[in-house]
């Protein structure tokens, strides 16, 4: 289904760090910190990622930024993900 919108207003960000640190000093947003995860919601975030991972087949696609981006910065769930997809084809 494609549908046209109609574009009323936008917001050109050059720095989004700023703009999302200046919304964290207003309130208007709240920044998690990995370091200050519990073991629970790491579990769960790495359960997430796996799933976008399967959704998007990217075992067929292992060199697009976000498959690049968790083999770089979590090999673990990369690894996983890879087993998972092993153990389907079994």
């Amino acid at each position: 289904m494609n549908k046209e919108w109609e574009v009323s207003e936008f917001l050109r960000v050059e720095n989004a760090y700023a703009l999302f640190m200046e919304y964290v000093k207003q309130g208007k947003m709240k920044v998690g910190r990995f370091e200050d995860k519990s073991e629970k919601q790491l579990d769960w975030w790495y359960a997430c990622c796996i799933e976008y991972l399967k959704e998007k087949h990217m075992i067929e696609t292992p060199d697009c930024s976000y498959a690049s981006f968790i083999k770089s910065k979590l090999p673990g769930v990369w690894e996983r993900y890879i087993a998972e997809c092993n153990l389907r084809r079994e």
